[in-house]
Order: C-alpha cells, then sequence, then structure tokens
C-alpha cells in the first residue's frame, strides 16, 4: 500500500508586484497549494527533488523591492508511483482541504489524473515537469510551467543551425517511445523550414542498433538527434565510434553521470536540459547556492522546474491581488517576461511555458537557446 504523507509548510513568500503600489499581505490572503508527488517508491528521489525546490521558492524573496508578502501553505502528498492515488490525493486537496491550486507530478499518468481532477473541479493546475504535449490540453484550468517535449526538439534544430552551423542531420528514435516522436517533428520542422535537411529517420531497439547504425553510417549525417535516455546514449554513441561514424549526438536529459562528470569520450555531444546548476547568472546560481545548503547535493532539473512553477504562481497571486481562480487564472495565462530560474518566462496561449532552454555540452559547455515564438 501506498504511504501517503501529509506535511503542511507555512512560510511567508515573496513575489514580485508588477503594481505602482504595494499591497498588504492581508488584502490577498493565504495561498494554499497542495503539492502531489511521488515521496516513497522507485521516483522518491525525483519527487524529493522537487518538493525540496518548492519548499525554496515559497521561503525565498523573489524580490527585494517593490514586493508584497503573501503566505503559502504546502500541503504536500505522497503518491508513490500511483495515478490512481494521485487522482485521489487531488479530489481531496481541492474538496476538503479547499486548496487554490495543484502542483504536480512526475510522469504523465500521474499528471494526467491530477489534471482532470483539476479541470473537473475547476481549480488552477501548475504541471512543474511533465512533458507531454496533451496535458494542456485538458482544458484551460491546466498550466505547464516547463517547456514541453515538441520545445526541446525545436530548440536543438535552432542550436545546431545556429551554433553547431550544420545543415545534415539524422533522427533515431527508440521502438515504444512515443514523446520522441514528438521532440523528433519539432526538429524536423524547424531545421528544414530554416536551410537544413533531414537525411534519415530511423528506428531501433536492442537487437536491432548495430545494423540501423551500420544504415546511417553510409549517409554521413554531420549531426544524430538520440532523444534517449543518458544509458542509451552511450551505448549507442559508442556504438557509432566504432563504425567511426562523426556525428554530434543530440539529446533530451542529463546525459551526465550522477557525479556531474562527463564520459571518458574526446568528442563534445550536447543535451537540451531545462536546467543546469553551473549556470552562473545570478537567479540559478543563488538557488543552487541555496538547494546545496539545504541539502548537501546539486539540484536537479526536477527542483529548478519546481520551483519555477510555484514562483510563476506566486507573481500571478500577486498581480491579481487575489487568490480566487478566476483571476489567478487570467493572471497565469497573462504571465509575460517573468524572471524564472533559466531566464524569461512567458505563458503562450495553449497555457504552456515559452522559456529558454540549455543546451549542455558533456565537456559542461553551457549554451542557451532563446525562444521561439510560433
Amino acid at each position: 500500500m501506498t504511504t501517503r504523507l501529509c506535511v503542511s509548510l507555512k512560510i511567508l513568500a515573496f513575489a514580485v508586484l508588477f503594481s505602482a503600489a504595494p499591497i498588504a499581505a492581508k488584502d490577498i490572503g493565504r495561498l494554499k497549494v497542495g503539492v502531489i508527488f511521488p515521496l516513497s517508491g522507485a521516483l522518491a528521489a525525483y519527487g524529493s527533488d522537487a518538493v525540496a525546490g518548492l519548499k525554496i521558492a515559497a521561503a525565498q524573496e523573489l524580490s527585494s523591492s517593490g514586493a508584497a508578502r503573501t503566505e503559502v501553505d504546502l500541503l504536500i502528498r505522497d503518491s508513490g508511483s500511483s495515478a490512481k492515488v494521485a487522482a485521489d490525493l487531488a479530489e481531496n486537496l481541492i474538496k476538503e482541504h479547499h486548496v487554490h491550486a495543484l502542483i504536480g507530478s512526475l510522469t504523465s499518468a500521474a499528471t494526467f489524473a491530477i489534471a482532470k481532477v483539476a479541470q473537473r473541479q475547476q481549480r488552477l493546475h501548475v504541471v512543474p515537469i511533465s512533458t507531454a504535449s496533451a496535458i494542456t490540453s485538458i482544458g484551460p484550468y491546466i498550466f505547464r510551467s516547463c517547456v514541453a517535449n515538441g520545445y526541446r526538439g525545436l530548440a536543438l534544430a535552432k542550436f545546431t543551425l545556429d551554433n553547431l552551423q550544420k545543415q545534415r542531420a539524422a533522427v533515431l528514435l527508440e521502438e515504444g517511445f512515443t514523446y520522441m516522436e514528438t521532440i523528433a517533428a519539432q526538429f524536423r520542422r524547424y531545421f528544414q523550414s530554416h536551410g537544413g535537411t533531414v537525411m534519415e529517420q530511423l528506428t531501433f531497439n536492442a537487437k536491432t542498433s548495430k545494423a540501423v547504425l551500420r544504415k546511417l553510417a553510409a549517409q554521413s549525417p554531420q549531426v544524430v538527434l538520440l532523444p534517449s535516455s543518458r544509458q542509451v546514449a552511450r551505448r549507442i554513441i559508442a556504438q557509432a565510434r566504432r563504425l567511426r561514424m562523426t556525428a554530434t549526438f543530440l539529446g533530451v536529459g542529463d546525459w551526465i553521470d550522477k557525479g556531474r562528470t562527463a564520459p571518458a569520450t574526446k568528442d563534445t555531444h550536447f543535451f537540451a536540459a531545462h536546467f543546469s546548476p553551473d549556470d552562473t547568472q545570478l537567479a540559478a546560481a543563488k538557488f543552487t547556492t541555496r538547494f546545496k545548503l539545504q541539502n548537501q547535493r546539486e539540484p536537479s532539473e526536477f527542483a529548478a522546474m519546481a520551483y519555477d512553477s510555484l514562483a510563476l504562481l506566486i507573481d500571478a497571486v500577486q498581480r491579481a491581488r487575489s487568490t480566487r481562480t478566476y483571476p489567478l487564472r487570467n493572471n497565469l495565462a497573462g504571465t509575460r517576461n517573468f524572471l524564472g530560474l533559466v531566464g524569461k518566462i512567458s505563458i503562450d496561449r495553449h497555457r504552456n511555458a515559452i522559456k529558454p532552454v540549455f543546451v549542455v555540452g558533456l565537456d559542461r559547455s553551457l549554451h542557451k537557446v532563446n525562444p521561439v515564438w510560433q
């Protein structure tokens, strides 16, 4: 049976106020946020990172001047790895605890479950981590504070053309992972419409990867999009080098190991990331420092994405001057150029975040791809 963790965190949060006149905290009221993440089971480490990021967002002074104080209650719940438990917790948080908004979760299944409850109950749901494109199409109460899958593909295409200045690409997709197809589709669309050529798109599995790579090697692509996990990417890249392929590989997710060390390779390959603890800009550096002090480790992108989700919500409360659903929803939808950890965040007409994406080299070089409005 999944353990349910019920924690109420009461903290004074500070948010940027876009109005000229300060507002007393009593004019806004207390913001109650239901937080649903896996804090037990196989995904507990990722969920714990996300919650740690939320706590920092609740406690940190987001602006040292012209800021209004809003008391934030984080009602933290453990969903384990169950979408059913996540949905039940969402119902309880809305009906019994009357939260103003929900934040969560990690997996697409759990996030969809929460979103359906939030939409039915007409309560805001901010999705900090799940990147499946269809989540926000559930309804107008569902917002995403991270970039969706397709945007990461677009960012990699832009990086390839602008930074690497390479025009011949190929795509390798693992069988059975539909999210990769969305990444690949946006990569192809942007790449080809801006002068590049996608020479081949192939699928592979553990048994066919060598044969697929041999076919790809004959095409001599300059770059290969490979939106796979770190473990799979390393195996594929090693196989490619044995075939004397010289292409640069591009991916998503963190291809650097847990020790934050680059793999033993003389080549530089790149992956699109939501956040990097190596970022030296002020907001990111302060967040990384605080996270390391409190948790004795570097923040993952899960922690950073969760932080931004609550920061955006607090900002919307301050501009709405209310925690009521409709003003809060309208102000969140109207977010433009909010300064998050990676850079300026805006919410598009589909309620998805448009924000910079880091493209990180395995030599730990950092490149920031600015938003491309569609």
